[in-house]
């Protein structure tokens, strides 16, 4: 009787066991289930395709150059432009680089998201002097970009650059320059053209005996000039501007 007391109760123990495992590996199959679904919800909530990053940005700086980093005209900071230049409502981005391996040789880059293009444009110098770039700036979708040349009288050169919807490049919209003149640099002259209008402005500043201005006004219509068309002979052009005043 009591042998068959303890084969009952060993019975139900094993049956207890194997209920216990089946109800495990369910819960652990479970378990398993919603790890998986955890994962996925989780991969799914994060967007990690590249936006507008410098993973998609695909500015191609040029051989034997590198990001100027440090204004060679005033030592400061030079950052680069993140903007939108186009208004496409992605962004764009502008920098200068310099070939350390030549003279004085810099380039503006400026990178269009929208038509994954880059467009470049030379910093000239007819006198083969050395060059300073400042800081870039941008105002209202307007690219300035300018740099002073070497020697005693400071001349500079400031562009403005806007995007131009219909040829879907850059075009220069203004251009001014500055230098100083007469003995011990007693004057200064400073000229600004503004190529949509054709209108210029021309500023004689004496300095002794006494401080006075002198304005003076023109206009001059010019074909339209495009950031890949700026050389030396464009810019020694548009220097010319407003010479009957100098």
């Amino acid at each position: 009787m009591k042998k068959y007391f303890y084969i009952v109760i060993f019975t139900l123990l094993a049956a207890c066991g194997q209920t216990n495992n089946k109800t495990n590996k369910n819960n652990a199959t479970a378990n398993s289930g919603n790890d998986t679904l955890k994962s996925q919800t989780s991969n799914e909530s994060i967007d990690t395709s590249p936006k507008n990053s410098d993973e998609k940005n695909h500015l191609t700086i040029p051989e034997n150059y590198s990001e100027l980093k440090e204004s060679p005209s005033n030592g400061r900071k030079m950052e680069r432009i993140l903007a939108d230049l186009d208004d496409d409502k992605l962004t764009d981005t502008a920098l200068i680089v310099e070939n350390t391996a030549d003279f004085a040789n810099y380039l503006l880059l400026v990178y269009l998201s929208g038509q994954d293009e880059t467009f470049q444009m030379r910093f000239f110098n007819e006198n083969e002097m050395n060059m300073y770039p400042v800081q870039l700036a941008v105002k209202k979708n307007v690219l300035e970009v300018g740099y002073f040349l070497d020697g005693t009288a400071g001349f500079g050169r400031f562009l403005k650059l806007r995007f131009d919807e219909t040829k879907k490049k850059m075009k220069l919209i203004g251009y001014d320059t500055g230098y100083k003149k007469g003995g011990a640099g007693s004057e200064r002259l400073d000229k600004s053209f503004n190529l949509l209008t054709g209108d210029y402005v021309v500023k004689l500043q004496k300095l002794v005996p006494k401080i006075a201005t002198e304005t003076f006004k023109g206009n001059k219509k010019i074909e339209s000039i495009y950031m890949e068309d700026i050389g030396i002979e464009t810019l020694l052009k548009l220097d010319e501007i407003g010479s009957e005043f100098e």
